[in-house]
């Protein structure tokens, strides 16, 4: 358990069964790009953590993942802020005690990348795309967004998908899909992403294509 100010924000409470239900609903997103999966394993996470986001780092990280963790910035001024310093360095305790993860200062050497305020996310290019020979080797972004159903309209096709699959994630900046169809380019380098919004999460591996809809 961790005690992050007057609240204690336990890990799973079967760490065997919740890992993997966590572990699976990951699987089954990234089998199933743009469709929104509930990763159904209640836990308590440090705001700003998402429990969805909580859950995937105790099933995926550990000592050998590094992580790189937003810095909590003001949406307005840009400038860290006292409260939203608090909240981040609770996130890092979170991560470091539950999943002993070495914490990135570097995006480009994070194997997970946590980002809470995608509005101001670096660039894609900002993270590890992998190698030629080890494609493997790049960063997965865990982006937290308003919702997966509430904002601009984008269809995907890939691999996993039958025909077309549709996905409005709301709190993404419109740069993020022409940075997106640019890391497609890089396959069978890029990063990979899971859009997460509470329990929920959705895919988008880098084989996934993104058309922009009217709507």
């Amino acid at each position: 358990m961790l005690i992050a100010g007057d609240t204690l924000y336990a890990g799973f409470s079967d760490p065997v069964f919740d890992s993997q239900r966590s572990f699976r609903a990951v699987l089954e997103a990234t089998s199933h790009p743009g469709r929104i999966i509930d990763v159904g394993t209640p836990i308590g996470a440090p705001p700003p953590l998402h429990p969805a986001t909580a859950a995937i780092c105790l099933a995926l990280v550990d000592f050998e993942t590094p992580v790189w963790i937003q810095a909590a910035t003001d949406a307005n001024t840009h400038a860290i802020e006292n409260a939203t310093e608090h909240a981040a360095e609770s996130l890092s305790q979170f991560l470091r005690f539950h999943c002993s993860s070495p914490l990135a200062a570097d995006p480009a050497l994070a194997a997970f990348a946590v980002i809470h305020a995608p509005a101001h996310m670096p660039p894609l290019t900002a993270f590890s795309a992998g190698l030629s020979d080890y494609p493997d080797r790049s960063t997965t972004l865990l982006i937290q967004v308003d919702g997966l159903s509430t904002g601009r309209r984008v269809q995907l096709s890939g691999p996993g998908i039958k025909h077309t699959q549709q996905l409005a994630p709301s709190g993404i900046p419109e740069r993020f899909w022409t940075e997106w169809r640019d890391n497609g380019a890089l396959f069978p380098r890029g990063v990979d992403v899971l859009l997460i919004c509470g329990s929920d999460i959705a895919a988008l591996p880098r084989t996934t294509r993104v058309e922009m809809t009217c709507t």
